[in-house]
């Protein structure tokens, strides 16, 4: 299926390239087009655009985060270390490259090694409340329940519609209080974004 789809991106920027089919994208342009695949969660389109930025010109540091992400979304965490594990990453996406490394080492079990990339991105993002929900879970992960509790608070304070936030808190409530305390927290969640499949299975578990 991957190479289907490399394949079939090769071939669309042929066509792109040829005399009537207009100019090829430059490697910035292919480079945003990529992050907005991520951010739907399709690693496979983002993978196949930021392989043709490097051929563009575009140079590691400047996609290494995003790679990453796009192998992390592929759920391929070996090919992710290989663009993040050596911290890489251009000034403009530091704090995106850090979170997915801290995100890896937690997936891999790393719990330390997580909590150093985190504290990296929290340095550059001090102020986000999606980071700052991040590392609420990896404390959690960790055992340190009010320290979680904590980072889930804060994330809230900074963003009181964020769905990431309004998530996480339904699913300490339904931790530390049970099913109905919850519910409140994931509708707040969904009538910000109605399609956010997190939310929704969170919310239809809590139903069921």
């Amino acid at each position: 299926m991957r190479r289907l789809a490399l394949a079939a991106f090769a071939l669309s920027l042929a066509f792109d390239a040829a005399p009537g089919f207009g100019a090829r994208p430059d490697s910035a342009a292919l480079i945003e087009a990529a992050r907005v695949a991520l951010d739907r969660g399709d690693g496979i389109d983002g993978e196949m655009k930021l392989r043709a930025a490097l051929e563009k010109g575009a140079v590691r540091d400047e996609v290494a985060a995003w790679m990453g992400k796009a192998y992390l979304a592929q759920n391929d965490r070996d090919q992710a270390r290989q663009w993040l594990e050596s911290g890489d990453f251009s000034a403009r996406t530091a704090a995106d490259g850090w979170r997915a490394l801290g995100l890896l080492e937690q997936l891999d079990g790393n719990l330390q090694a997580s909590g150093r990339a985190y504290d990296k991105a929290l340095a550059l993002l001090p102020n986000d409340a999606s980071l700052w929900v991040e590392i609420g879970r990896l404390r959690y992960a960790d055992g340190e329940q009010m320290l979680a509790i904590e980072a889930a608070e804060h994330a809230f304070a900074l963003g009181p519609d964020n769905v990431r936030a309004l998530e996480f808190q339904g699913q300490l409530a339904r931790d530390r209080y049970g099913l109905r305390a919850a519910i409140p927290w994931f509708e707040r969640a969904i009538k910000r974004d109605p399609k956010d499949v997190s939310v929704l299975l969170e919310y239809a578990a809590t139903l069921g």
